[in-house]
C-alpha cells in the first residue's frame, strides 16, 4: 500500500456520497388541439322518388316508356311472376259458366295487382324487391284493397250509367286509388278521397297513359306489342308519382267530395 493511500491518523473516515440518479421521465403526450364544433347538416326530406325526366317534368305519355321500362327492369322477373299469375286465374273460367271461378279469379287479380303496385314503387326507387315480399304487401293491405277496388268500381259503372259522359271525368279521378292504399297505407274511403283530390287538374295526363296503354293492347296481335304493353306498367305509378311531388310543393286547394259527383 502506497502510503498516499493511507488515510490520516486522527480523521474519521468519509462516507462516499453517491452520484445522484436522475429517473428517466417519461415522453408527455402533446396536447390535443381543440377540434372545432361542427353542427350537424339538417336532415333533408327524403323525395318520393327520382324524377321522371332531366328536368324533373313530365314527358309525355310515350315519353314516359324508357323511365317506365327502366322501373320494370329493377324487379323484372317478379313482375312478370305476378302478372303470369294474373293471366292464368283470370282465365279460369273464359266461358263465364262457374261463378266461384270467376270470384277467385278477380279475388286473386286483386291481390297479384297490390303487389305490382309494390314492386312498382320500389323500382321507381331503385330498390329490388322479391316476390314473399311483394306478396306479402298484397296480403297486408288486402281487405283495404278489396273495398277500395269494389267502391271504385261502383262508382265509375255509376258514371257510365249517367249518360256515359261522366265517365270521362270520373275514371281519370279514381284510378289512382289503390296507390294510396298500399303507399300511404291508407283506408279504402281517405284513398279515395284522396284520388280525387290529387288528381285535380292532371286527367288529361292520366288519359294519356291510359290511352297508350290500349294502344299497346292492339299492337298484342303482334310479339312486339306484349313487350311495350310489359314494360310500360309502371307509367301510372310514375304519374302518381309526379302528381305527389307536385302536390307537394302546391299549398292545400279546396275540393269537392267524391260523394257531390
Amino acid at each position: 500500500m502506497n502510503p498516499q493511500d493511507e488515510p490520516n491518523p486522527g480523521t474519521p473516515p468519509q462516507p462516499e456520497t453517491p452520484a445522484p440518479q436522475t429517473e428517466p421521465q417519461a415522453p408527455q403526450p402533446a396536447p390535443e388541439a381543440p377540434t372545432p364544433e361542427t353542427n350537424p347538416a339538417p336532415e333533408q326530406p327524403a323525395a318520393p322518388s327520382a324524377p321522371v325526366s332531366d328536368n324533373g317534368e313530365w314527358p309525355g305519355a310515350f315519353g314516359i316508356f324508357k323511365r317506365a321500362s327502366a322501373v320494370v327492369k329493377v324487379n323484372v322477373w317478379t313482375v312478370l311472376t305476378f302478372n303470369l299469375l294474373t293471366l292464368v286465374f283470370s282465365g279460369l273460367d273464359r266461358d263465364r259458366k262457374y261463378p266461384v271461378l270467376t270470384l277467385v279469379g278477380y279475388l286473386i287479380s286483386i291481390w297479384a295487382q297490390l303487389a305490382l303496385i309494390s314492386l312498382y314503387l320500389a323500382g321507381a326507387k331503385q330498390e329490388t324487391q322479391d316476390f314473399s315480399a311483394a306478396a306479402a304487401v298484397g296480403l297486408k293491405r288486402y281487405v283495404d284493397g278489396f273495398i277500395t277496388s269494389v267502391v271504385s268500381g261502383v262508382l265509375i259503372a255509376l258514371s257510365i250509367l249517367a249518360l256515359v259522359v261522366p265517365f270521362f271525368f270520373v275514371m281519370p279521378r279514381l284510378v289512382m286509388a289503390l296507390y294510396y292504399v298500399v303507399d300511404k297505407d291508407m283506408g279504402p274511403m281517405d284513398a279515395i278521397q284522396a284520388s280525387w283530390h290529387d288528381s285535380k287538374g292532371f286527367s288529361g295526363k292520366v288519359w294519356g297513359v291510359i290511352g297508350v296503354v290500349f294502344l299497346f293492347a292492339l299492337l298484342c296481335v303482334v310479339l312486339v306489342g306484349i313487350y311495350f304493353l310489359f314494360m310500360y306498367q309502371a307509367a301510372m305509378t310514375l304519374l302518381y308519382l309526379y302528381i305527389q311531388r307536385k302536390r307537394a310543393n302546391q299549398p292545400a286547394v279546396a275540393d269537392a267530395p267524391v260523394a257531390s259527383v
